[in-house]
């Protein structure tokens, strides 16, 4: 035998001795300047199949059966069945019929972070050129099928007979049906003639050509428009405007409304993030609303603003400083006239806050300031305070040893602070804002507050808590008030300069705790456990409404020469030093009750405690310094939920004096004559009931997935979710509130109930509604249907009857990238009336 014979022997018997597994090495070449074809191979293929593989020689072919895998590079390839051809470097793949004649183990191609799923493959290692037959792909939120794909080695890719869609279903529900589409990876999609298709259906709806963006970062752009039709305001266009991708930090929306009987409305809308330092968002937006017909009597031109703002700090930013933002402004009707968000309409009130506070490290001070807004929408009510700044130091021990050894001294449990307080505000209506006649009424101040206490025991149970306090009020200037004998009114005079108010008391508390248990016989109530709190407290302060303190005067009020009293500093915005001498005696008697019961159905002895009365209150004072009326009204309050998930909170009053025909109070006691503790002034009663099943809310668990940015867009926007992980929750609020301070009694009853129920895992109903006691009638309702279509979503709003009567009906593609496919249907209070 010729020794090449031999050598070719010895390569067959090494050849037929080799594993499954197997690595060929690639031969290292030299790249020149040009782009050359080369046969060999620059880095090492590995292979692997679970069944056989075949290796011949002759043809120089290697035969992978069953979950057959190959990986070059960043290439990975798994099939049934995979054939290398080392004659021009390429690789096929591609299924085979199991027993039954299903096809199974069909090709997965990975490359570039890009998963292909096709039924065969045909791949270039040199060229990176390949051709795929019946592929489907994902790129961005999109997936893409199609009958062939060439692939080129740029990574473009071209696709025949294809379908784009979003949904991710291996027969999609609907798709934008193109013959031609040219793939760029991570840049974008762009089509020939396209159509779109629903449920295998062909819709009207076509386009010349496609183009969709498939960025991993966002991107400037359009947005597409809302269109439809209102019988008072014709046709329009809604929520259209432009995108702008300011970098990697900040984006800027401007969107639009328009009317083609004249109204319309302009938003911005921002969102911005610095990662470990801040994030918020911001948005403003004008609207002008024309309501009923020019020149009739009901016609209206309504001009409205609003202004959202919400600023967060990470706490990691700076552990001593920290700033923060959440404002809500805007005109009085705006949020009826424009929102269709359950909470906004209902809104009465608009408030405000932005803040910024520092601690000084390893010191008891610190600094805040704020500027705050306060809106009453019904009665146009503004307040503001421009600024609110406060500088504290926290509860320090002045007399207490550095090196303490022995007992502690009684005067080392003596604690003093420091609170100071400067303040600005303005309170009048939206309308006069900037008025002179505003500007005129601001009111400012500075305050100062030093309160000592300490605390020791007596006779080992009872606790002594004596205290001083000390106020001092600094302001600018101060009424003067005058009869004038031409007008006969009382004049009021501002005299400016500053001067000081001060006042100051002391008091005396005792206090202790007594526990009480007794135990039930029953098997299913075990024992009641009571907590006894009393406390009495002694209190005394000078009458700061005498001559020598200069806080007080006195004018005629009549042409009778009748005089009367007042503060200099009535207006004052930290208000005045009291007048009248005090010295009460005040008693507080706290409550709390609860139940050991053993638990429902439960075969081991197990007990939980219920609560029937926490912090059931009664309190009075008896003033020691007055000749006439000493003791003051018996309030009490408490609260129990003896029902579970039920909270019944009440609260009341009662007059220990009687009162004449007149309705005049008398000196005589209410139970002198009868038994009874007194008149009950005013009661209020409140039940909220709030029913849901155990499973964790979108508010309170954070899915895994989401990004801070993601998540705090979550919490900052939860009207906008809709929370499938609550089968239903159902909450039930009723207030009763009596009122009788002399003869007339007021009573005034309110009842609402507001809840969410998933009928099936992809349909919900939420639900707002009430009723009103005083008009006998049924309060604002609202109910909302949604239906998950897995990649569309079906959202349908009604509002039956009232100012906000209406209706929006929407069904749109859930992803971001295919938002304007959508059909909406709305009908609003404007078109009702």
């Amino acid at each position: 035998m010729s020794g090449k014979s031999t050598y070719r022997l010895f390569l067959l018997s090494i050849l037929c001795l080799a594993t499954t597994k197997n690595t060929i090495l690639a031969q290292e070449i030299e790249q020149d300047s040009t782009s050359t074809s080369s046969p060999f191979l620059a880095s090492e293929v590995h292979y692997f199949a679970t069944d056989s593989s075949q290796i011949d020689i002759q043809n120089k072919k290697v035969l992978l059966y069953h979950q057959a895998q190959v990986n070059y590079k960043d290439i990975e390839l798994q099939a049934e069945h995979i054939i290398i051809n080392w004659n021009d470097n390429t690789v096929f793949a591609i299924g085979l019929p199991d027993s039954t004649g299903k096809i199974i183990g069909e090709p997965i191609f990975k490359e570039g972070g890009k998963t292909y799923y096709c039924e065969s493959i045909l791949y270039n290692f040199n060229s990176k050129k390949g051709k795929i037959k019946e592929m489907k792909t994902q790129d961005g939120e999109g997936y893409i099928h199609g009958d062939e794909l060439k692939k080129n080695s740029d990574n473009s890719m071209y696709v025949q007979e294809s379908k784009y869609t979003t949904c991710s279903h291996d027969e999609p529900h609907f798709y934008i049906n193109a013959k031609k589409l040219k793939i760029i990876p991570n840049k974008k999609i762009v089509s020939g003639p396209a159509n779109l298709v629903i449920a295998d259906i062909p819709t009207p709806l076509s386009i010349p050509f496609g183009f969709f963006p498939i960025q991993d970062k966002q991107s400037s752009g359009f947005i597409m428009p809302n269109y439809g039709y209102s019988v008072n305001r014709g046709y329009n266009l809604s929520n259209g405007g432009w995108y702008f991708s300011v970098n990697d930090h900040m984006d800027l929306a401007l969107r639009g409304d328009i009317f083609s009987l004249g109204s319309w409305q302009l938003k911005t809308q921002s969102t911005y993030k610095k990662r470990y330092a801040y994030h918020g968002n911001f948005s403003l937006s004008y609207s002008k609303n024309i309501l009923g017909e020019r020149g009739l009597p009901n016609f209206e031109d309504r001009r409205d603003f609003f202004i959202n703002w919400t600023h967060n700090q990470d706490p990691k930013a700076h552990p001593n400083r920290r700033f923060s933002a959440k404002v809500n402004a805007g005109s009085s009707s705006f949020n009826q006239l424009n929102s269709t968000i359950d909470n906004n309409y209902l809104k009465n009130t608009l408030n405000s806050n932005i803040s910024y506070s520092y601690s000084w490290p390893g010191k008891p001070f610190n600094l805040s300031t704020n500027i705050r807004h306060s809106q009453n929408t019904l009665n146009n009510a503004l307040s503001l305070s421009l600024p609110d700044m406060a500088f504290n130091m926290n509860r320090i021990n002045p007399f207490k040893r550095k090196q303490a050894s022995g007992k502690q001294k009684w005067y080392e449990k003596i604690t003093i602070a420091y609170n100071a307080n400067a303040k600005n505000q303005i309170q009048t209506i939206d309308s006069l804002l900037f008025t002179r006649e505003t500007i005129d009424n601001m009111r400012y101040g500075i305050q100062h507050k030093i309160p000592i206490n300490s605390s020791f025991k007596l006779l080992k149970y009872i606790n002594v808590s004596p205290a001083a306090n000390y106020t001092e009020r600094w302001y600018y200037n101060r009424i003067e008030k005058s009869w004038n004998e031409d007008s006969l009114y009382v004049e009021e005079n501002t005299v400016n300069g500053i001067r000081a108010v001060r006042d100051f008391n002391t008091s005396m508390r005792f206090n202790t705790r007594i526990f009480g248990m007794y135990s039930f016989k029953s098997k299913k109530i075990k024992a009641l456990r009571h907590v006894f709190s009393p406390s009495i407290s002694y209190s005394y302060r000078p009458d700061f409404g005498d001559e020598k303190w200069g806080y007080y005067g006195s004018t005629t009020v009549d042409t009778l020469g009748n005089e009367q009293s007042y503060s200099y500093y009535s207006q004052g915005i930290f208000g005045t030093a009291p007048s009248g001498k005090s010295g009460n005696i005040s008693f507080n008697l706290d409550n709390n009750i609860e139940l050991k019961v053993r638990k429902v159905n439960d075969s081991i002895a197990e007990y939980k405690k219920i609560t029937v009365f926490r912090n059931l209150n009664f309190r009075s004072n008896y003033n020691l310094a007055v000749d006439s009326f000493n003791l003051s009204n018996f309030t009490f309050n408490g609260r129990t939920e003896l029902i579970p998930k039920m909270n019944i909170k009440f609260n009341g009053s009662i007059n220990p004096y009687q009162i004449n025909s007149e309705g005049t109070r008398i000196h005589q006691y209410a139970w002198k004559n009868k038994l009874s503790l007194g008149r009950l002034t005013n009661f209020n009663f409140t039940i909220n009931w709030s029913l849901k099943n155990a499973e964790k809310s979108i508010a309170q668990e954070r899915p895994e997935n989401a990004s801070d940015e993601e998540w705090n867009m979550i919490q900052n926007q939860l009207e906008d979710y809709v929370d499938f992980n609550i089968p239903w929750d159902v909450g039930l609020n009723y207030s009763y509130n009596y009122s009788k301070p002399i003869f007339e009694k007021n009573v005034r009853q309110t009842f609402n109930i507001n809840g969410n129920i998933r009928l099936t895992e992809k349909w919900k109903i939420g639900f707002h509604s009430g009723y009103d006691f005083d008009n006998n009638e049924i309060s604002y309702t609202s109910l909302d249907f949604y239906r998950d279509l897995h990649c569309w979503e079906l959202r349908f709003n009604w509002i039956p009857y009232g100012f906000q009567q209406s209706f929006n009906l929407s069904i749109n593609v859930k992803s971001a990238i295919l938002q304007d496919l959508k059909l909406t249907k709305r009908k609003s209070f404007y078109d009702f009336q």
